[in-house]
């Protein structure tokens, strides 16, 4: 067996995600503010300009902001409250969706990065057979895991795909929009930006699993002949023929490198 140095990660898996999580709900916050503020405000110069004659101002940015639902529902504290959960819940939602594919396929890139690190500690070196062995295992293991976390994921990751391609076609369109004041600009350009790194980050971290499944044959490739063995062989074709180890869509895509290429 190895020291516990050789399975460590150089930062810890629960910093990965309390980190990640924080920044992307942080994040989040801050663009559901702006989107406030830069409504609040076209609400205010439309009144003042129009001279409108409003006795609650409460109820007026109610109607306005979700007309949609009061049109069906009496307005009143409680229907108010409730729809202003359910609109910043959604809005999180939004955002939740992607950080959940990211903070599985963080975990998910980590395992397999366990295995490379114990990987770079053979570089160059003649080991037993046995030893091959028991990475190879705990390399099924892994894929094993993998797989399984894809296809419970499949419909989630093609609905995040095709809801946050479509937004970014849409802050696009708004940006490219006259729009009548700074407010507005620098909503609309701070919402897409945070858009196109949100959904950036998901495609990287979600292509980080098929980076380092294949990071072994690296490694492989530095064994001396007189330490390659057919477990060894048996690795090497595993890894070639297993096909892409690697987060998808329902098999219909899958998020590698490549494809983040291909969509840009």
């Amino acid at each position: 067996m190895f020291s516990h140095e050789i399975y460590s990660l150089t930062w810890s898996l629960k910093k990965r995600l309390r980190t990640t999580s924080i920044i992307l709900l942080l994040l989040s916050l801050i663009e559901h503010v702006f989107s406030l503020i830069s409504f609040l405000y076209d609400r205010y110069i439309q009144a003042t300009k129009c001279k409108y004659n409003i006795d609650s101002y409460a109820y007026y940015l109610l109607t306005n902001q979700m007309g949609h639902i009061f049109a069906e529902v009496p307005i009143n504290v409680f229907t108010s409250i409730w729809a202003e959960y359910t609109n910043i819940s959604m809005t999180f939602a939004w955002s939740f969706t992607d950080l959940f594919i990211i903070l599985l396929s963080i975990s998910v890139a980590a395992k397999f990065e366990l295995i490379n690190q114990r990987l770079e500690f053979y570089r160059e070196r003649i080991i037993t057979e046995s030893q091959w062995e028991e990475v190879r295992f705990h390399y099924v293991k892994v894929c094993e895991l993998q797989s399984t976390v894809d296809d419970k994921l499949g419909n989630i990751i093609c609905l995040a795909c095709l809801n946050d391609l479509y937004f970014v076609c849409l802050q696009l369109l708004n940006v490219a929009t006259p729009l009548p004041f700074p407010i507005n600009t620098f909503y609309y350009y701070f919402s897409l930006a945070f858009l196109i790194a949100r959904t950036s980050t998901m495609f990287l971290v979600a292509s980080s699993i098929h980076n380092e499944s294949i990071k072994p044959l690296k490694v492989m490739r530095t064994i001396p002949n007189e330490g390659w063995f057919s477990s060894t062989d048996r690795f090497s074709v595993q890894i070639f023929q297993d096909g892409p180890i690697a987060m998808s869509g329902k098999k219909f895509f899958y998020l590698t490198r490549d494809i983040i290429i291909t969509i840009a």
